[in-house]
């Protein structure tokens, strides 16, 4: 259709270029409308002719080739694959083909269809075909390797991320034992010391009952004596052998009492010890409010200590002072 568009060579359709373009006729009458051209002058109209007839001798004919759609790569193979199970028929029946058999013809004839067949493969492999393939191979081959390092990234990071929870889930457990071994200690302590607390109090009671029988037993021999002198004073008699033995029971009783309560206070004097080093981290807490006391004194002064400030107050605690100041 283009090739007969405005072309000066072809007499049989009537063009710009052509004397009979513009005859006085009524088709070209409608076709060119009389009132646009006649507002132009006969050179202008020229012009335009010339125009048009060096437009289309410049542009010349075109040829369209008719776009083949490229190969794809699963079609390429199928064709491979399809040529070399051809190329193996082939190859076993030119083993097995006999020129003086009967159907020597008919099996050439199969041959030569199956090379016809390979030929017409092989011509769609051209060299524009293989470069495409190529091309297509390589960015498919780099997305495959892309696929694959993305793949490794994110096989590294959630190793990475496994190994982070397994390491903190460690850290939590090792925390949580200590904790746990923290707490531990702590109820020994605290049993030990209400243990020791226990028996320092029995300790604590047998030392008083041992300074209760020295305390009896000097009480004793201070009331021996007064009688002996009283029995004395009043013309008795007192064996002096049994004052002896007397005092010297006494003093024996004392001495084991003595020794007693020295055992008594040693074991006192080392449960006070274990007990005061259990209770070295509870100093703190004094130690802590004496520093917030200091720094509220420092900051809002010291206590007052006005007496009317129990009358400036006295709504807080009583009842009737509230409701007579209200």
């Amino acid at each position: 259709m283009r090739e007969n568009v405005c072309n000066p060579s072809n007499s049989s359709i009537n063009t710009p270029c052509n004397s009979s373009f513009y005859p006085n006729s009524e088709v070209n009458a409608l076709y060119i409308p009389q009132n646009h051209y006649s507002a132009f002058e006969d050179d202008q109209k020229q012009k335009d002719e010339e125009y048009i007839c060096s437009f289309v001798s410049t542009k010349g004919k075109r040829k369209f080739n008719k776009n083949h759609s490229p190969l794809k790569i699963f079609q390429a193979r199928n064709y491979l694959i399809e040529i070399k199970s051809l190329k193996n028929e082939l190859e076993k029946e030119s083993e097995l083909l006999d020129v003086n058999s009967g159907d020597f013809d008919e099996k050439w004839k199969t041959l030569l269809v199956k090379q016809n067949k390979i030929n017409d493969l092989l011509s769609r492999f051209n060299e524009n075909v293989l470069n495409s393939l190529k091309t297509k191979l390589q960015k498919r081959k780099k997305k495959r390797n892309w696929h694959k390092k993305r793949q490794e990234e994110l096989k590294i990071g959630k190793k990475e991320r496994e190994d982070s929870i397994k390491a903190k889930h460690t850290l939590i457990d090792k925390i949580l034992s200590e904790k746990s071994k923290e707490v531990e200690s702590m109820k020994r302590k605290e049993a030990l010391t209400r243990q020791a607390d226990t028996v320092l109090h029995e300790v604590r009671r047998k030392k008083y009952e041992a300074r209760k029988m020295l305390n009896l037993l000097l009480a004793l021999l201070k009331l021996r004596e007064l009688r002996s002198k009283q029995e004395i004073a009043q013309g008795g008699y007192c064996s002096q052998q049994v004052t002896e033995t007397f005092n010297g029971v006494i003093k024996h009783f004392q001495e084991l009492w003595t020794k007693q309560s020295e055992r008594y206070n040693l074991e006192e004097k080392g449960l006070r010890v274990m007990l005061e080093e259990s209770e070295i981290p509870q100093v703190k807490i004094p130690a802590f409010q004496n520093i917030l006391n200091q720094w509220e004194q420092a900051f809002f002064g010291s206590p007052t200590t006005d007496k009317n400030c129990r009358y400036l107050t006295q709504a807080d605690y009583d009842a009737d002072s509230l409701i007579f100041i209200r």
